[in-house]
């Protein structure tokens, strides 16, 4: 630069030609995923949200208390809608259920509920949940059952699947546990097979509590 523009530039300032700058904002962004030298790529995007979210509140005038407090007001606005939606879906899949359109279901269905079932007993008993609990969602459990759908023939030709992948290693779920996950799963698809109940499951603000919140509803006969 000195040769090329000798007649513009006399001297150059090093100190102006480095990457501070740079370096500080990975650093930062570094700070921000709690002092991890090797952040993710979304532990990165969620801090320049942060450094962007706090610039402009400085920028508007507002405080972070004051954006706080919006933004608890937004929250409890959406809870209220998602607590509207679930007393809809809650009607919906009483309404479902009292049409008796849940005892059709395939043998293949029945496989694949019993190795989800199956995961969720040995789930327990990697938690080390108290003997009770995981005995209700093992096989052999001595605990009641929901209600009764299909006959225990179909019950146990549902072990079938887990028997033929098993290596020793795969959990036999109880009969409760498999009614359970059968329940859910009538569930879902008494939810998802409208699409004016689909809708209202998917666009709602935590379309995932929403649902867990409908399978725990007292209301759900």
């Amino acid at each position: 630069m000195l040769i090329t523009y000798k007649d513009i530039i006399s001297y150059i300032l090093l100190g102006k030609v480095q990457s501070n700058r740079i370096e500080g904002l990975f650093g930062y962004l570094r700070k921000l995923a709690g002092g991890n030298p090797q952040p993710s790529t979304r532990q990165f995007f969620e801090g320049e949200a942060v450094i962007r979210t706090t610039s402009l509140c400085k920028l508007s005038g507002y405080t972070i208390g004051e954006v706080n407090k919006g933004t608890v007001e937004v929250k409890e606005t959406r809870k209220e809608i998602d607590n509207t939606t679930v007393v809809l879906l809650v009607e919906a899949v009483n309404e479902y259920m009292a049409c008796g359109e849940e005892a059709d279901e395939d043998m293949v269905l029945l496989y694949v509920l019993c190795h989800i079932a199956g995961y969720c007993g040995k789930s327990a008993v990697k938690k080390h949940m108290c003997p009770p609990c995981t005995g209700l969602l093992v096989k052999d459990d001595n605990g009641g059952e929901p209600r009764q759908r299909r006959s225990a023939c179909r019950i146990d030709i549902s072990y079938l699947f887990i028997e033929m992948l098993s290596r020793g290693k795969l959990t036999k779920p109880s009969n409760f546990c498999l009614n359970v996950v059968r329940e859910i799963w009538f569930m879902w698809r008494a939810l998802t097979g409208i699409e004016e109940t689909r809708l209202l499951l998917l666009q709602a603000n935590n379309c995932c509590e929403v649902f867990v919140t409908v399978v725990g509803h007292p209301g759900v006969r």
